[in-house]
């Protein structure tokens, strides 16, 4: 038995029972009766063994320093004076101590029982209290610390800063030898402050214990061990520290030996210690924060890249943020990252819950492949020379930009770093020149630190840039100016390049570009499968039954059948490509049925092949999203009969327009029994102005009526709307969204009005608008017979014009009253009129029992945009309207915007499941197709 740190079972055990080692399973044997005494798995070994292979000289440099290789991480006297300092507000805090599970209240006591003899920690009487957290470390074994978040937050920040992770790479050029230095345990080699010692108190189970080490988890703890290492190493420009790991690099070996012997001096001096075992001594390459570095440049770690590269597809939002947050890691490495990235990130936005489900296709896919696979074809980043030129190349598209520095190193140009970013939406509709601009404006900021105070040149294709710092300023609208003038303090030339040399700018900002389709096989892996494919072993077997003439043409990688039959050489396809055939020639230009047939049957063959291509292109969702046949085009469906006057009205906003007398919207209403209309000018257009338009004028003059009709702005969708509603008792009707058919009676009033108001030829048209509204109200309508104010007053009103008054009533007035409520006790509703006495009904025969539609996109839209979004699943349905599910909310829409989607059950990725899983029955999710496909 042996108190070591690490068990190791030597060769004078093994001598000694006649042991045989297997290391390739992993055991012990006892040969004398070929007994397995025991089995030790990978997984079992919670402490590996390291051995570090040095050579004599670097040996014997390590033993003229023997402080730094101490055993014990707590030197017997802290050598420096950095004290680390918890200034906390208010009371101590306390916690209870959390129970643990047998094998880790073992491994717990084992751990505070090596504190305790290495003086890491000792028994505490402090009235703070944190509670016991167990860390597993990479290596399997646990790591005791405290639960510090109560007490972090009480805790003052301290603001000394850490070196940005990239900037050991700043003095490499020409550095041939590396060594890197690990500090053991490097946190409890700076001493609490004695007042503070109390408040790193942790409760266990078997006892309260406090640090007077600086300890894990504490916060301020990397700043002050950063402020340790710093004033440590000062002087020492050839060592990088970034918190415990040390960077030394030199020119040549005599060189590098003599700057590591004055590192070493200096944790000696300081009292640091280090772990040989992880040490690395002059190399000519090793791995540092992530990263491979060597003479030539840096590169990312493989085995990083290995595990992104088997990165599992996430499930939720928040494990693909980890995982794009990996891959950004090394976004400096990466040319084309906002290229690869955008699709994804469009994919997180879509989902509004941390943790809600990602609703993948193959898009989303594709691009998560693409990620995983990017960083092993990551670009080579040389170090930075101090003294060679530097030139930044930018590009920029319509919707993103890009760039690239290099520096030159003879007569070739070595990248730097490499930057991308997707535009926003107010940049996407700058000018070409302002985009470029932007490009350029925004490179330099991020590659600031390698361009201030050096000549740098600017490269761009776009050549009126180039004249940017000789134009006067009067030309330029102010952010152009701040641009600029940021430019012209770290760039001193301008370049234009041709666009065709601009490879790699043009590249980063090229985020529409289409991707490739992959293409076929190679002739092995096409003969294999030929091979491998039943159904063309049927044909061969029984070649009378098939129209197809088969014959093998023998080539190098073994016999590939075409058929002969048309007089062209059409090979065939075996079931496992077909699919891939079609995709690679549908996906060129997206043709119909017959013209994609008719493309395929020129090349390819297998049975039966027309009626697969035809049901393909039938569901294909890019073609179903983009081409429109016929439009749904459903009945008309009146309104209910109102029952009185006033009790059902339909009110609309019109605007902006012109000003006139400070207003520029107009609150129009009608009413649907006496088409009594009215419009009430309006400075804006909030919900308070509409609400209280509307009480002051109509409420007050014809009463509150039982139904208001309104479309979905957001005025009437507002709260304050919804509580008048509810305090008046009316019932609110909201038309779907773009559909404006459902509030025709006031869009038809909004056409005359605006026309009359046109006629006016006059800026003032509030000034004008009361006697339009007289003359609207005075017009006969011709489906009632009868003029609204007739309706309304029982009478006709004097227009402007009129030269005689009418007969005065010949009854006298108790009578005349009588027969005026006689009158219009008669009056009857009238429907609306159909103007439209020639509408075309189309209704799709598979719309009724579809389990997914296509909406139509009726917002105005840029060119070259699918005419439709979807497939949406449909949760409910009504005559006129469709409950769907489009992403995350459940909407309404007019029959009249969908039609029917046809998706294939092979491929039912494609479509938004996120409702489908719980309603739709398994067997609808499974033959998406409708009519029973």
């Amino acid at each position: 038995m042996a108190d070591v740190a690490r068990p190791i079972i030597g060769a004078d055990f093994l001598h000694y029972f006649g042991l045989l080692i297997d290391v390739k399973n992993h055991r012990l044997i006892d040969p004398s009766d070929q007994k397995l005494m025991q089995t030790i798995s990978v997984d079992d070994v919670s402490s590996p063994t390291l051995v570090v292979s040095h050579t004599h000289k670097w040996t014997k440099l390590l033993h003229s320093f023997p402080g730094v290789t101490r055993e014990s991480p707590v030197p017997t006297r802290f050598k420096h004076d950095v004290v680390h300092e918890l200034r906390t507000t208010g009371p101590p805090l306390f916690a209870r101590p959390r129970r643990l599970p047998p094998e880790r209240s073992q491994v717990a006591r084992r751990e505070f029982d090596y504190m305790l003899s290495k003086g890491i920690c000792r028994p505490s009487s402090s009235t703070w209290a944190s509670p016991l957290l167990l860390v597993t470390k990479k290596d399997g074994a646990c790591r005791p610390c405290g639960d510090y978040r109560r007490l972090n937050a009480v805790t003052r920040a301290d603001r000394y800063p850490l070196p940005h992770l990239h900037d050991f790479t700043a003095h490499l050029a020409g550095r041939t030898l590396f060594t890197k230095l690990d500090l053991v345990k490097a946190y409890h080699q700076v001493p609490i402050a004695k007042h503070d010692i109390p408040k790193t108190a942790v409760t266990t189970p078997f006892g309260l214990f406090e640090f007077p080490v600086m300890c894990f988890g504490l916060r301020n703890a990397a700043q002050t061990f950063q402020r340790v290492i710093n004033e440590m190493l000062r002087g020492l420009d050839y060592a990088f520290a970034y918190i415990d790991d040390v960077l030394i690099a030199s020119r040549d070996e005599p060189e590098h030996e003599q700057q590591v012997r004055a590192v070493l001096k200096r944790l000696q001096d300081f009292g640091m210690s280090i772990n040989p075992a992880k040490c690395v001594f002059a190399v000519t390459s090793l791995t540092f924060l992530g990263h491979v570095i060597n003479k030539d440049g840096c590169q990312p770690n493989p085995d990083r890249i290995d595990v992104i590269h088997r990165w599992p597809l996430p499930a939720t939002k928040k494990g693909l943020q980890r995982f794009l947050g990996s891959i950004n890691f090394y976004r400096r490495f990466i040319p084309n990252a906002a290229q690869m990235q955008t699709t994804l990130y469009d994919l997180i936005a879509q989902v509004k819950k941390k943790d809600g489900p990602l609703q993948w296709n193959n898009s989303t896919r594709t691009a998560f492949d693409t990620c995983r696979t990017a960083l092993a074809a990551s670009a080579n980043l040389a170090h930075p020379r101090p003294n060679a030129e530097l030139r930044l190349s930018t590009d920029a598209s319509s919707t993103s930009i890009g760039a690239v520095i290099e520096q030159k190193n003879g007569t070739d140009w070595q990248p730097l770093g490499f930057f991308s970013r997707k535009l926003t939406d107010a940049e996407t509709r700058y000018s070409t020149y302002d985009r470029e601009l932007l490009a350029a404006y925004s490179s330099t900021r991020y590659f600031i630190h390698l361009i201030e105070g050096r000549l740098t040149t600017l490269l761009t294709d776009h050549k009126p840039l180039i004249f940017m710092f000789t134009h006067k300023n009067e030309k330029y609208v102010d952010r152009q100016v701040r641009q600029i003038s940021f430019l012209s303090q770290y760039i001193n030339t301008v370049e234009h390049i041709q666009g065709t040399d601009n490879v790699v700018p043009d590249a980063l900002s090229r985020l529409e570009t289409a991707a490739l389709q992959n293409g076929p096989p190679d002739p092995a892996q096409w003969s294999k499968a030929q091979a491998d494919d039943p159904e063309l072993q049927r044909i061969l077997a029984n070649p009378d039954k098939c129209a197809l003439q088969l014959q093998a043409r023998d080539t190098p990688y073994g016999p590939i059948y075409a058929d002969f039959s048309t007089g062209t050489t059409r090979t065939y396809v075996p079931a496992a490509y077909r699919r891939t055939v079609f995709d690679a020639l549908h996906g060129l230009a997206h043709g119909g049925q017959k013209a994609t047939s008719r493309l395929i049957n020129a090349r390819y063959c297998w049975p039966d092949i027309n009626r697969q291509v035809s049901r393909w292109v039938k569901c294909c969702l890019q073609c179903q999203r983009t081409k429109t046949g016929k439009h749904t085009v459903s009945p008309i469906v009146p309104f209910s009969t109102v029952e009185r006057r006033f009790g059902h009205i339909h009110i609309d906003l019109v605007g902006p327009l012109p000003p006139s007398n400070g207003n520029r919207y107009l609150l129009t209403c009608i009413d649907r029994y006496t088409r009594w209309p009215e419009a009430y000018p309006l400075e804006n257009m909030s919900a308070h102005a509409v609400a209280v338009t509307l009480v002051n004028q109509w409420f007050s003059r014809f009463g509150l009526p039982d139904m208001v009709t309104t479309d979905q702005g957001r005025q009437f969708e507002s709260d304050l709307f919804r509580t008048l509603s509810e305090t008046f008792g009316i019932q609110h009707v909201r038309t779907s969204p773009y559909h404006p058919q459902s509030n025709g009676m006031v869009e038809r009033l909004h056409r005359t009005l605006k026309d009359a108001l046109t006629t006016q030829e006059s800026t003032h048209w509030s000034t004008r608008l009361p006697l339009v509204l007289l003359a609207l109200r005075s017009t006969v309508k011709s489906d009632i017979g009868l003029a609204p104010a007739e309706l309304v007053y029982g009478t006709t009103l004097r227009l402007p014009g009129e030269l005689f008054h009418p007969a005065p009533p010949t009854p006298r007035p108790p009578e005349l009253i009588a027969t005026l409520r006689d009158a219009m006790a008669r009056l009857r509703p009238t429907p609306g009129t159909n103007h439209n006495s020639r509408r075309s009904i189309f209704m799709p025969k598979d719309l009724s029992n579809a389990s997914h539609a296509f909406l139509r996109i009726d917002a105005v839209k840029p060119p070259l945009q699918p005419r439709y979004e979807g497939p949406h699943a449909v949760l409910e349905r009504r005559e006129k309207l469709f409950k769907l599910q489009c992403d995350n909310r459940q909407v309404w829409v007019s029959v009249d915007r969908l039609k029917p989607a046809f998706v294939l059950h092979e491929n039912p990725s494609l479509i938004n499941h996120s409702y489908a899983a719980s309603t739709i029955s398994k067997k609808r999710v499974r033959f998406l197709l409708p009519g029973g496909e």
